[in-house]
């Protein structure tokens, strides 16, 4: 992934306390980053299909773009990268795909870097610090 955020980004960034921080759901401990912006996803993607740049997780249980893509759109999307991966297509339909909002986590305590979160628990649609993420999980 790319260096967001930078070493300077996270030492002053102070996020309201509730919400979005949720101390009894969220991993501890965890710093809640900048939000996300739309370039800084993409610099960090790496995939792209039908004009979609996206992220796997490392263990495939989930794919996930930045904004609220078209669902049916993002479903085929993912469907053409399995089959470019494994040869096989999943058959993701539009009903497969969830839009919802996500934020951006770094352990307070572990080595440099962040990771994405969408969990209810611990992300709501207003939370200022969220982004808006298209998702399939699966």
């Amino acid at each position: 992934m790319s260096t967001y955020p930078t070493a300077a980004d996270v030492p002053t960034w102070t996020p309201p306390t509730d919400p979005p921080i949720r101390a009894d759901v969220a991993p501890e401990p965890v710093t809640y980053c900048p939000p996300l912006t739309e370039a800084e996803f993409n610099d960090s993607t790496g995939v792209t299909h039908n004009g979609i740049p996206f992220v796997e997780s490392e263990d495939g249980d989930y794919v996930f773009a930045y904004g609220h893509r078209d669902k049916a759109q993002f479903a085929v999307a993912v469907n053409a990268y399995d089959l470019d991966m494994n040869g096989e297509s999943t058959g993701y339909v539009a009903s497969d795909v969830e839009h919802t909002q996500a934020v951006a986590l770094s352990p307070a305590d572990g080595p440099d870097g962040w990771y994405i979160s969408w969990a209810p628990a611990i992300v709501e649609p207003s939370d200022q610090l969220s982004f808006p993420v298209t998702v399939v999980n699966r």
